[in-house]
């Protein structure tokens, strides 16, 4: 999981929205309150080819 969506995971983290513990991703407090943002990050990312 982390190699497809590192790029999200990074960005998300770095704006204090995700935070990755154990092999698991979980939203912060304010990644719960812009959640629909966080969630559209991870959109598009598989490269269907």
């Amino acid at each position: 999981m982390t190699e497809i969506f590192r790029k999200p995971l990074e960005e998300g983290s770095a704006k204090g929205l995700l935070k990755v513990e154990g092999g698991f991703v979980r939203l912060t407090e304010r990644g719960k309150l812009l959640g629909n943002e966080v969630f559209q990050t991870f959109l598009g990312v598989i490269d269907p080819d």
